[in-house]
């Protein structure tokens, strides 16, 4: 009994190195595991934890597009022309409520009255954007208020606003120092007008979401317009809906974020993100 007893003391430092053993093992093993996903927490990389709990309001997805390519920037800027709406179908809308500002500009009139009371601590202008300085016949419809009136048939007021460039506006609006993350246009067949009126030297988003169909149809445009990007070193890198995508050739990177919106942007996130964001659109109506 005694050489048992024995036997048991001389095996207990050794159990107690061999558990010591494993949990040091554990440790270093999860740490070499988490170093291949440096954006990981429980072996979840931290753009599908952030995806479950962004916030969707647009049309086509177009603001979780945005988020799977500028996933890493916490507090960015947006420029958003032809913002429309606050809220409905705003691609802006997500990226307000992660702590991102910017500037937003419509030209209809009451509508910057609603970004005025939503987006308090945002810039809002109601404008017209195009290629010159002055003022515009601006014909508003209900599904497409345009200053092209040969895509606002059915316009039912005319009304006469301000229009200035985006070198103009960037200028007088974006805080000194700040860089722009991306710039989305929706402007129903003006998208080129807003183009050759962009300062791209000096105001360089990273990301360009711009609507390549022709208003009130599903045929592609952006013919007319992509060559302003090629030529001021931007690439294609992605389509949806009506949209397409361009990111900056001069930041490395980018364009592997495709990746990204190719692998998350699936039915098994997109059925939980449907869920959550039927119950956020009508909590904020």
């Amino acid at each position: 009994m005694d050489e048992d007893e024995e036997e048991d003391k001389n095996l207990c430092p050794q159990i107690i190195l061999l558990l010591i053993f494993i949990i040091f093992d554990i440790f270093l093993f999860r740490r070499s595991h988490l170093s291949k996903w440096p954006n990981t927490y429980y072996n979840t990389p931290i753009i599908i934890r952030d995806l479950y709990n962004f916030h969707i309001f647009s049309e086509y997805y177009e603001d979780l597009i945005l988020y799977l390519i500028l996933f890493d920037i916490k507090k960015g800027f947006y420029i958003d022309v032809g913002a429309y709406d606050p809220i409905k179908v705003s691609v802006t809308k997500s990226f307000y409520l992660k702590g991102w500002r910017g500037i937003n500009i419509e030209p209809q009139p009451g509508k910057i009255e609603l970004f005025k009371k939503d987006r308090p601590d945002d810039i809002n202008l109601q404008l017209a954007v195009g290629e010159r300085k002055g003022k515009v016949t601006f014909y508003i419809d209900d599904q497409c208020s345009s200053v092209e009136k040969k895509y606002s048939k059915n316009y039912t007021n005319i009304t006469v606003v301000e229009m200035d460039t985006m070198s103009n506006i960037c200028k007088s609006y974006v805080p000194k120092g700040t860089k722009i993350d991306f710039c989305k246009i929706d402007v129903e067949g003006g998208e080129k007008n807003v183009l050759l009126g962009y300062d791209f030297i000096n105001y360089r988003p990273k990301v360009f979401c711009i609507e390549s169909t022709i208003p009130r149809s599903q045929k592609l445009n952006y013919e007319l317009w992509e060559y302003i990007l090629i030529n001021n070193d931007y690439s294609y890198i992605y389509s949806q809906g009506v949209n397409r995508f361009y990111v900056d050739n001069l930041i490395p990177g980018l364009m592997k974020r495709r990746i990204y919106i190719e692998k998350y942007l699936k039915k098994k996130y997109l059925k939980i993100i449907h869920k959550r964001r039927h119950k956020r659109r009508h909590k904020h109506h």
